[in-house]
C-alpha cells in the first residue's frame, strides 16, 4: 500500500469497491477501491481523466492507441511507397493499397462509434488498487489492470451494470451483433499490423507490438462474449 493511497483511505476519501451482488471487487487477489462522495471533489485529476475519456470518445470515436498506430502505419506505407516508385512500382502500389486499407478500417471504427475498450478504460479510471495514487493515473498500472480484467470476461457485464454504465450505451455494447462486429474489426486491424514487419523504427515497432498485444487481449474477451456459455467463470 503506497503512502498516497493510505492517506486517502484514512481520510475517508476512498472505500473498497463492491460488485452488484455485494461481493468485494477482487480480481486475481487484488482488491479494488473507488472514491467516496467525500473524496470525489478532491480527486480532480482522476475525474478530469474520466471526463477526458468520455469527451474524446464522443468527438473522435477512437482510442488513443488505435489512432496513434493507425497514423504510424499510414506514414510508414506512404514513406515506403514513395521510395519504391522508381525501383519497384508494383511494391509501391501494394503499400498504397495498405495505406487505403488502414484509412478504411479507421473510418469504419469512427463510423461504428462503439468499442469495449472504452468500457475498460473508464473502469480503470474509476477503480484503483493499493498500489495506485487515487489522485493520479499511472499508464503502466492502468494497462496492467486492463490486461488482468480481460482475463475474466464476466467482468465486462459487471462493469456495464455498475455506475460507469451511465456513461456508455449499455444495450448496444451488450448486443451480440455489436460484439461480433467489434471482433471482426479487431481481427482486421491485427492483420494490418502483421503486415508491418519491415523497415520500422524501434519506437514504431514498440508501439505496434503493444497495440497488437492489446488487440489480442480484447480478441480473447470478445471471443468469450460471443461464444455461448464461455464468458462465465
Amino acid at each position: 500500500m503506497i503512502k498516497a493511497f493510505r492517506d486517502a483511505l484514512e481520510a475517508g476519501l476512498i472505500e473498497p469497491a463492491s460488485l452488484p451482488d455485494g461481493k468485494p471487487f477482487i480480481v486475481e487477489g487484488i482488491q479494488y477501491y473507488q472514491a467516496t462522495e467525500k473524496g470525489r471533489s478532491l480527486m480532480m485529476y482522476r475525474h478530469h481523466r474520466f471526463s477526458d475519456l468520455l469527451r474524446r470518445h464522443d468527438i473522435f470515436k477512437l482510442s488513443d492507441d488505435l489512432l496513434t498506430t493507425s497514423l504510424q502505419t499510414m506514414q510508414h506505407n506512404l514513406t515506403v511507397a514513395l521510395a519504391q516508385f522508381d525501383l519497384d512500382f508494383e511494391q509501391a502500389q501494394d503499400n498504397l493499397r495498405r495505406f487505403l486499407y488502414t484509412v478504411e478500417h479507421l473510418e469504419q471504427r469512427h463510423n461504428f462509434g462503439l468499442d469495449i475498450a472504452q468500457v475498460y478504460d473508464i473502469a480503470s479510471v474509476w477503480f484503483f488498487s493499493e498500489e495506485e495514487d487515487p489522485q493520479g493515473i499511472d499508464a503502466g498500472l492502468h494497462q496492467n489492470k486492463v490486461e488482468a480484467w480481460l482475463r475474466h470476461p464476466h467482468l465486462y457485464g459487471l462493469f456495464l451494470s455498475l455506475p460507469i454504465g451511465k456513461f456508455v450505451p449499455v444495450e448496444e455494447l451488450f448486443d451480440l451483433k455489436t460484439l461480433e462486429k467489434l471482433r471482426d474489426m479487431n481481427i482486421a486491424e491485427v492483420i494490418d499490423l502483421n503486415l508491418m514487419v519491415k523497415d520500422l523504427t524501434p519506437e514504431d515497432q514498440v508501439a505496434l507490438d503493444a497495440r497488437r498485444k492489446t488487440l489480442l487481449n480484447y480478441e480473447a474477451t470478445l471471443k468469450a462474449l460471443t461464444t455461448p456459455n464461455s464468458a462465465a467463470e
